[in-house]
This record gives structure tokens, sequence and C-alpha cells, in this order.
């Protein structure tokens, strides 16, 4: 269900644009909205509010937690801001508790344009903000295609990563899980991106799903039949609360609970060039 805000816009940290540079391609990549501008717009709202993340930046991604103690996860979720499409950007350390920081009434919106010169925006300005929609919605929001800002000279350098076909030609190879808690992240992002071949790369040839009817779905064959299916229905998977992994030698046991109440579990292990691939994983375990 939609949710709306009628924010007022007002004066952030001005750190923004030098904390998000760094990441600004692996934000892209993720939430799959591309061409966003350096800064955001800060707006304040009447009520707190909890961002459900559609895709999320680690803490040890995260450049700014290496000169700080605060370990921040940085959380994105899709909106409209005046017909626009954005980006909400929120650290969690804003949520914990009472909400450092900004707190849980305000917003930071990423964008394709600056929204204060393209909407005419002050300090004080009112503007309206949709979160929570469905893909129509989010659909017929204005976007911006073809735009490269002069930015990130190190985005070339964080791209790297391809290998070459001679049928398909350059082709991106899948980010690899340097952690057993980027598998979570991958999966999501994956699915939510109809990137089946991506999903299936998380798990070990005779891997085995325990998926929510009960049924064991094993092998990666199997596990990519299965995974094409949940693309075709429409299903959308959800970012949740990510528990600490519980590592012992060469495996990881990683855990999630999920916006609707459900917990997942999946054991993970070690590779011999140390990246992680899921052995099992447990839909849900409730």
């Amino acid at each position: 269900m939609i949710r709306s805000f009628k924010g007022k816009v007002t004066n952030g940290y001005g750190v923004a644009t030098r904390n998000l540079n760094p990441v600004m391609h692996l934000i892209e990549a993720r939430t799959n909205f591309q061409n966003l501008v350096p800064g955001t717009l800060n707006v304040d709202i009447p009520e707190e509010y909890i961002v459900f993340a559609d895709a999320v930046v680690l803490p040890h991604e995260y450049p700014l937690n290496q000169t700080s103690n605060l370990n921040e996860t940085i959380k994105f979720e899709r909106c409209l801001v005046e017909g626009y499409k954005a980006l909400i950007m929120r650290p969690d350390s804003h949520e914990i508790g009472d909400g450092k920081f900004h707190g849980k009434k305000h917003l930071e919106l990423m964008g394709q344009v600056n929204f204060r010169e393209a909407l005419s925006l002050k300090d004080g300005s009112t503007v309206d903000i949709e979160v929570r929609g469905d893909e129509q919605w989010w659909k017929s929001g204005f976007e911006i295609k073809g735009m490269e800002p002069e930015r990130r000279p190190n985005k070339e350098k964080s791209q790297t990563n391809f290998v070459t076909t001679k049928e398909a030609g350059p082709k991106r190879s899948p980010e690899p899980a340097h952690d057993p808690q980027d598998l979570e992240r991958l999966l999501v992002s994956r699915e939510r991106a109809g990137d089946v071949e991506g999903m299936t790369a998380l798990y070990e040839p005779n891997a085995v799903l325990a998926v929510d009817d009960g049924r064991l779905v094993r092998g990666k064959e199997a596990i990519r039949e299965f995974y094409a299916g949940v693309v075709a229905s429409g299903r959308k998977f959800n970012f949740g609360e990510q528990r600490a992994a519980l590592i012992s030698g060469d495996l990881a046991l990683t855990s999630t609970r999920l916006p609707d109440g459900s917990v997942t579990a999946e054991v993970a292990r070690r590779q011999d060039d140390g990246t992680w691939l899921w052995v099992i994983d447990r839909f849900s375990i409730l």
C-alpha cells in the first residue's frame, strides 16, 4: 500500500556527496537505478518512518566506517518525489533506539536531478513523497535516461570484473561473496533484478533449499529452475534484519528476520579462493 508524506525541505550535514561517492556504483547496481547525481535533498516529515530497504551497502563496504566507530549499514528504498523516481538513503544508526543524528522523522533523498533546482525548492518548501508502491507505481515515475554526470572518478576502476564470451562479448561476472553476510544481500538484490543465474551462483553444486511449501530443492540445476519460477511469478524478495554470522572454521551459520516476521537460516562454506557459497538454505525456521 502506498504511503505518502508532506515533507519540509531543510539543511543536512553537507557530507552526503563525500560519503556516498565511493559506493555510488554499488547503489546504482543494487537498486537498478542509474545516473544518480551527487548529494541528497534533506526533508523533515511529521512522523517516524522506518526504511524498508530495497538495497543496502554493508558496513565493510562503506568507507566512512573505516574512520568512525559507527559500523553503519546504509539502506536504500525506492520512492517518488513530486513524481520523480528517487531513493531514500538512511544509515541504520539513525533508526536505533530513539534514532541518532537525523533520526526517523527525516529523509535524505537521492535522484537523477538536483531536486532543489528542478523543483525550485528552498528551505521550508513543502514536497510530496510516496513510498511502498508496487512495480506499476515505480514505473509511473519520471526517469531521466542517458545522463552521466561528471563524478566518481573511481567508477571505472570499480567495474573491471568482466569475463568475455565469443557469443555475447563482454559480460559482467557475478559479484562473489567475500563475507558470509554478503550472500543474503546478493540473493535479494539479484532476485529483484530478475538475475536467475546470479542467484544460482551463490550456491554450491550440491546445495539444498528448503522452500516455503516444504519441498527440498537439491542441486544447482534444480535451484536454477526454482528461482526461474520465482522470478517469472513476479514475486519480490525483501531485505530484512541480518543477524551476525556464526563462523567456525570454513562453515558459517547465517540468519535474517524478514519484514513479515519469518526467520531464515543458512549454512555457508568458505571456498578455496576465500569466497563463500551457501550449502543449505532454509527459507523459514518458524
